[in-house]
């Protein structure tokens, strides 16, 4: 326990409590500063056609901030300040920076996961989803097709904070940051709190089609907290898988040869092996170089 920090007065319990109490406050806010935004202008997602989306992709953009912030980003800080008061980083695990090579070996291991993770899509595809769940996932993709639509530099810039930046750190800090160490504290089990943290960062997306490829890529973020003691390396290789595809989305539009941001490459059997083996190999080298952090708080 941490002395003269509100973490050593209120029961572990409790500060789930707190948690998602703070989660429903910033879900609010943002619901309504999202309504005053769609009032202002005149602009609502819900009944805009896909043109009307891409003529209005700069207030689809500042919504699509404001929910992720308010999800994940506000309620995590201001947890854990509230509660560390000036070890609030400490508590995360964020005062320690990885170093280079995990860096390194942290981004190859997104990029090597693509035939994997390629593989996953297509397996999960091959469930059958109820209509409901089909549909609700192709709106949303189309809301995140027109967010993407990038014709600047600028644009570009704004796309990677609000799609990469903000939900790398937000995610990260309540999915591993705080509930997997409060999970390890629990179990003193290596492997239960990543992959229970990793099915549930995969179901709050809401997006069943990715549902497997979305458990793994937790799962690999969960162990690289985990074995590098720094919240900053799953931040670090999150913002780089979802920077990766909004880049080449961008690059994709400048050379009027404009792709499916939704799709995936079609990989076979051996393929995906492949990628697995070597996505295993490198989790194997950055356990040994990390060092393994104390998670309980």
């Amino acid at each position: 326990m941490m002395d003269n920090e509100l973490s050593a007065i209120f029961p572990k319990r409790v500060q789930l409590v707190l948690l998602a109490l703070l989660f429903m406050l910033c879900v609010i806010l943002g619901t309504l500063i999202t309504f005053l935004i769609e009032s202002e202008s005149g602009f609502s997602i819900q009944s805009a056609g896909e043109m009307e989306l891409l003529r209005n992709r700069g207030s689809l953009r500042l919504m699509l901030f404001i929910s992720n912030a308010t999800m994940f980003l506000f309620p995590g800080i201001l947890f854990s300040v509230f509660l560390f008061r000036k070890k609030w980083l400490e508590s995360v695990h964020g005062h320690r920076f990885p170093s280079i090579p995990e860096i390194l070996i942290s981004m190859v291991v997104i990029a090597a996961s693509i035939g994997m993770i390629a593989y996953a899509f297509q397996l999960n595809k091959m469930i059958p989803l109820p209509e409901w769940m089909v549909s609700a996932e192709a709106d949303s993709q189309g809301l995140i097709n027109a967010a993407l639509r990038m014709e600047s530099p600028l644009e570009l810039l704004v796309c990677l904070i609000i799609v990469a930046l903000v939900p790398a750190i937000g995610e990260e800090w309540i999915f591993r940051g705080i509930l997997q160490k409060r999970l390890y504290d629990w179990s003193k089990n290596e492997h239960l709190p990543v992959w229970i943290m990793a099915i549930i960062f995969s179901a709050v997306h809401m997006q069943f089609q990715g549902f497997i490829p979305r458990v793994l890529l937790g799962a690999m973020l969960g162990y690289m907290f985990f074995w590098s003691g720094s919240l900053w390396l799953p931040i670090i290789a999150h913002f780089f898988n979802n920077a990766f595809q909004v880049v080449i989305y961008y690059l994709s539009i400048r050379s009027g040869e404009e792709i499916d941001v939704t799709a995936t490459p079609e990989v076979v059997g051996w393929q995906a092996l492949l990628s697995t083996l070597v996505v295993l190999f490198l989790m194997f080298v950055l356990r040994n170089m990390g060092n393994k952090p104390q998670l309980e708080t």
